[in-house]
């Protein structure tokens, strides 16, 4: 069950008196009780009780090798937004300052914080601010917080791990998609 399980303390020498020797149960390592009867044990079972999230081959887009990024179309403020890119290694969820003004977005709309944003061969641009909007995928409405960038980009929308993490997101590139612990 792993290190998420919060194991029983071991029985104390000496404490076995009162217990029923015909009983035991596995998780205490005990006896008095059998293990399908063990109420900590089921507790213990529904507190870990999470969905799983698994690919199989039944998942991939298409079987020829590739190298492609993960891009996806989302709803975002009632909008069919194209062009995200899922990026694992962004620290940030960025979205270009045209884009949201396409969405009925200003500049105005903005809280304005200007935050200094480092690419990847190290070149430096500020944000303009940071917008929330709800963002709708995979049967999830969340408020994502977004920095807004004015510049030019391959991508409308780039979500990275905050956003991930705040979907409990699994994405696969291999795959080409995106998987969500839902109950359904």
């Amino acid at each position: 069950m792993g290190d998420g399980v919060r194991w029983p303390k071991p029985p104390v020498e000496g404490q076995t008196w009162r217990k029923d020797s015909k009983k035991k149960c596995e998780f205490h390592r005990d006896i008095g009780h059998n293990t399908e009867d063990c109420y900590t044990l089921r507790r213990e079972i529904k507190r870990l009780d999470l969905p799983v999230v698994t690919f199989d081959e039944g998942d991939t887009y298409d079987e020829q090798e590739h190298h492609d990024a993960l891009i996806i179309t989302l709803s975002m403020a009632n909008c069919t937004v194209r062009k995200v890119l899922v990026d694992t290694g962004s620290s940030v969820n960025l979205i270009m300052l045209k884009t949201i003004e396409n969405m009925g977005f200003s500049e105005k709309d903005l809280l304005k914080k200007t935050i200094p944003l480092v690419g990847f061969s190290g070149e430096t641009a500020n944000s303009l601010g940071k917008i929330v909007i709800p963002t709708y995928v995979g049967g999830l409405n969340k408020q994502i917080r977004y920095l807004v960038i004015d510049g030019s980009s391959t991508y409308k929308v780039i979500l990275g791990r905050p956003w991930l993490h705040k979907m409990k997101a699994v994405p696969s590139t291999y795959h080409q998609c995106i998987k969500f612990p839902t109950p359904w």
